[in-house]
């Protein structure tokens, strides 16, 4: 099984899951031998432009593959973007008690920030870091107060939303890459 999903541009390698099977090692020893195409330098593109494109990127490897072996297409699954890959800045997002979780959507859930192209440079680094500290002191405390081992993050209040949400996507999970967008393949 291989979990991903896409972004604004259609498959996006840059988080991905796989099942360590043996049928996961054969899907990945294609990706590592697939036959790459380039195309023949002509008037209008420099051929050392074309030196560029080797070696492949491994996003370009891992979607050629996925729609080259049927057996690996069908053992995909799409996880909502926000999941893993979401561009969401979550200082604009409502935090704690304020988020609507109860009523959340698998989309709504956010797991992971991808701070994508330049304009990472351009956020206030020093105010992530403090809201991601008051997340570790917090689970900390709850970790204390609760005398659990460990750090506490599993004793956060909206991990067992997420997780919820998570759960009821599983049930009618859609696999499959046929609705798949795959960019300058």
């Amino acid at each position: 099984m291989v979990i991903g999903n896409r972004d604004v541009l259609g498959f996006n390698a840059g988080v991905i899951t796989y099942h360590v099977s043996h049928r996961t090692a054969t899907f990945l020893a294609r990706v590592l031998t697939v036959e790459y195409h380039t195309v023949e330098p002509d008037s209008s593109v420099h051929s050392r432009s074309l030196v560029a494109l080797w070696p492949p990127s491994d996003q370009y490897s891992i979607a050629l593959a996925l729609q080259n072996y049927r057996d690996a297409g069908e053992a995909f699954y799409e996880v909502p973007q926000g999941w893993w890959n979401s561009y969401d800045d979550p200082m604009a997002q409502p935090a704690g008690d304020e988020a609507d979780f109860e009523t959340a959507s698998a989309s709504d859930v956010r797991l992971r920030i991808h701070l994508a192209g330049p304009s990472k440079w351009e956020r206030n680094w020093a105010e992530w870091l403090r809201l991601e500290e008051e997340v570790w002191v917090e689970a900390a405390r709850l970790a204390r107060d609760n005398g659990v081992e460990g750090t506490g993050i599993e004793l956060m209040p909206n991990r067992e939303k997420a997780s919820k949400v998570g759960e009821e996507w599983w049930k009618d999970p859609r696999n499959g890459i046929d609705d798949m967008v795959f960019n300058g393949i």
